[in-house]
């Protein structure tokens, strides 16, 4: 015979944030692998720009790094999937062309 045991809810919310956790575990490893989005016409990472004229002016996109230096004019849309802020992995990037352009 089998018995019904009513679950107290704050315990129920216990056990899913529990889940959660184990969720995120297995998802940590995927986050810190996070890769820039690489430029349709010429493959090299995108960063972050912000529109400064136009319809779009002050919008967020995704632009080439080759912009300023070969002229390269791929661009990509940020989307609801991208984040609002920058990534760490733009970060990173971001530190490394500052430290190569600061030597020269």
């Amino acid at each position: 015979m089998f018995e019904i045991i009513a679950v107290h809810p704050l315990l129920a919310l216990i056990g899913t944030l529990a889940a959660g956790g184990l969720v995120y575990e297995c998802f940590k490893d995927h986050l810190k692998g996070e890769k820039l989005p690489l430029c349709p016409k010429c493959r090299k990472p995108m960063l972050t720009k912000v529109a400064k004229k136009g319809k779009h002016k002050g919008k967020q996109f995704w632009g080439c790094v080759d912009y300023e230096s070969r002229g390269c004019n791929g661009l990509r849309e940020k989307t609801i999937f991208d984040k609002k802020t920058l990534s760490q992995a733009e970060i990173e990037y971001r530190k490394k062309i500052n430290k190569h352009v600061n030597k020269d």
